[in-house]
């Protein structure tokens, strides 16, 4: 790795194992180990860029990036600005992330306050914070993040507070380029059976059985749909 960087400093996937490899070492010695730090100054602030939204992306995103950033000294204010919302977000601190949801485009590298917006909405929506869920997912598909990732989270959030109807209708947008098309399809017709729009719940029941077809519970549903719609 330490010959590849030397030769494609800024390649992006060496630059990523190469991080890995670090923070485990890091991590093994207490955060004794001189190597993390070493890296972290020598690298381009696009380079640190990269490593967050790949880093965010991780199971142990914020334990890694805590000690990422604890090492990171990017000199440009948009460097700064990403070095402190990343901070924040990764301790969770309130402050930080309603900053991090009224962030202007401009004020760090697009891409990553997209990601930093969409993890925290994400992590707000499990907490229960509606508000400041949809707050955060609504900036990040503003800055150009995956516009069915935000559509999957933001359609939860509006879930949640009774906007079946509004959910239904924003799922329906993306489903057919969602990751899991099934699944999208069943989370349509369960929010069109909440308001008791049996026939288009029906619709995509039988969609969803297509990639499931021996679910009980979607079996069921689409029963009881296509019994109510007549």
């Amino acid at each position: 790795l330490a010959v590849a960087l030397k030769v494609e400093p800024n390649n992006p996937e060496t630059n990523i194992l190469a991080l890995a490899a670090l923070l485990r070492l890091d991590e093994k010695s207490g955060g004794k180990d001189p190597g993390l730090p070493r890296y972290a100054s020598g690298i381009s602030e696009d380079v640190g860029g990269t490593l967050i939204v790949d880093l965010l992306a991780k199971p142990a995103s914020k334990t890694d990036l805590k000690r990422f950033i604890a090492v990171w000294n990017p000199t440009s204010a948009e460097g700064r600005t990403a070095a402190r919302l990343a901070a924040g977000y990764a301790v969770a601190d309130p402050a930080a992330l309603k900053d991090l949801a009224g962030a202007a485009s401009g004020s760090a590298r697009k891409d990553v306050l997209a990601s930093l917006q969409f993890y925290a909405g994400k992590d707000m929506l499990a907490e229960k914070r509606f508000d400041l869920a949809k707050a955060l997912l609504e900036q990040s598909g503003k800055n150009g993040y995956d516009k069915v990732a935000v559509g999957g989270e933001l359609g939860w959030v509006l879930y949640n507070q009774g906007q079946t109807a509004a959910v239904a209708d924003l799922w329906e947008k993306d489903w057919r380029n969602a990751p899991d098309v099934g699944r999208w399809a069943s989370w349509i017709a369960d929010a069109r059976l909440v308001p008791k729009d049996y026939k288009r719940a029906a619709d995509f029941l039988e969609k969803s059985l297509q990639f499931d077809p021996k679910n009980p519970v979607l079996q069921g549903q689409y029963i009881l749909a296509l019994e109510a719609s007549g």
